[in-house]
């Protein structure tokens, strides 16, 4: 069975994911007199104080453990039917020593196929556990039907594999996070969203760095290409916490005297966050990201509203939250390696305790557990047979041929 939805993209198959760059396919967005500050010198220098601040304050939060419960909001995109439902998340890092864990129960609709005319062939909603799991020299991802007591498969992946959303995102980059990234195959890191900001501050059209009172501070910019404007508003009181996020994509217009302007729409994402110092570390107690663009008839918006619950920050986590055993595969449960061009099965969890045969590493081929060597020579032997009888029925043909033509 195949897998298609448009949920959190915690997918085996997936569709794929709608960028907010080709986001107006869905509608016009609606345009609108945004007010940018006036065309006077803004300081630069204060945009990066603040930025690298935040970047300070969120790089002391180093080893934690935290649930999510979260809710989600799909209007019909693709075929799928409008659908509200929760999700779980948990995570367990160790930024220190490169460790992070995830571990995921949604929903997620499936279907057996497409359809001629493209929709979803026997829809139906199921609800799945995926489980990640990096650390320096293996990265696996376990996923299995909620309520299945078999089955199961345990990926090992390659360091630049494609994680199919599984991973979750960095919980230092609440509120910061677009929606393209956070749908995306691959967690965009903390470290890699302020270091293109801090960037953008320096190169691009900076239009406003103003205080709002209350240790509030707004700074928006505009990107490269003079498509795309975001704002911030961050807490210099809340360990320079970003507190909300406003994404607004521009149309050129060109008139007929031959000058040129740019029109914004009204934003096409808000995130909101609030935050909470646990431990002397500011960390995310909420966080909402919200695309307008995307919305059902009734006019409600696509959302992901996400609540924190902290068990610990900047205390040690048990390393044997990162070993492979802790996935809790049941017995049966493949082990793949989807190291090279495709996956090959390596292994199989043949233990009522859920422990793993050997090591979840791919091991030599003479290593492999007895049910999976088996696995591997019945294969060799059924491609032999194959083989074999492919040749002896061309030898056939040849020799019918010849016989015809005398």
């Amino acid at each position: 069975m195949k897998h298609y939805s448009n949920n959190n993209g915690v997918l085996i198959h997936r569709l794929g994911v709608l960028p907010l760059a080709i986001a107006m396919l869905a509608g016009p967005a609606p345009q609108v007199a945004f007010a940018l500050e006036p065309s006077e010198p803004v300081d630069r220098a204060l945009a990066d104080v603040l930025v690298t601040g935040m970047r300070d304050a969120r790089d002391r939060l180093r080893q934690g453990l935290v649930t999510v419960a979260g809710t989600e909001f799909q209007p019909a995109l693709l075929g799928h039917e409008v659908r509200e439902s929760a999700f779980q998340l948990s995570y367990a890092f160790d930024w220190d020593t490169e460790m992070v864990r995830c571990e995921r129960e949604c929903e997620t609709q499936v279907a057996t196929g497409v359809t001629a005319g493209g929709d979803l062939a026997n829809p139906h909603w199921e609800r799945w556990r995926y489980v990640y799991i990096r650390r320096p020299g293996l990265s696996i991802v376990f996923d299995t039907k909620v309520g299945e007591t078999l089955g199961g498969q345990i990926r090992i992946l390659a360091e630049d594999a494609d994680l199919l959303g599984v991973e979750g995102f960095d919980v230092r980059a609440a509120c910061l996070l677009l929606l393209t990234d956070y749908q995306s195959t691959r967690s965009v890191s903390f470290e890699r969203i302020v270091t293109d900001w801090a960037s953008d501050l320096r190169t691009q059209e900076v239009t406003a760095v103003a205080d709002e009172g209350g240790g509030i501070w707004r700074i928006q910019w505009i990107s490269k290409d003079g498509m795309a404007m975001r704002t911030i508003w961050l807490n210099r009181t809340q360990g320079f916490s970003v507190t909300r996020l406003e994404l607004a994509l521009g149309q050129r217009r060109k008139y007929a005297d031959g000058h040129e302007s740019v029109h914004w729409s009204s934003p096409m994402q808000v995130n909101t966050a609030t935050w909470a110092e646990l431990n002397g570390v500011w960390v995310p107690k909420t966080f909402r990201l919200e695309a307008p663009q995307f919305h059902d008839d009734a006019g409600q918006n696509k959302f992901y509203d996400h609540t924190f619950d902290w068990q610990s920050v900047n205390e040690p986590v048990s390393a044997d939250l990162f070993e492979p055993e802790s996935v809790g595969a049941p017995k049966g449960s493949k082990i793949i390696n989807f190291q090279g061009q495709k996956g090959v099965i390596e292994g199989v969890v043949c233990d009522a305790d859920s422990k793993l045969t050997g090591n979840v590493i791919p091991p030599a081929r003479d290593d492999l557990p007895p049910t999976a060597q088996v696995q591997v020579a019945n294969r060799r032997v059924v491609l032999f047979v194959i083989a074999a009888a492919a040749v002896i029925a061309l030898i056939a043909m040849a020799i019918f041929r010849l016989w015809r033509r005398r």
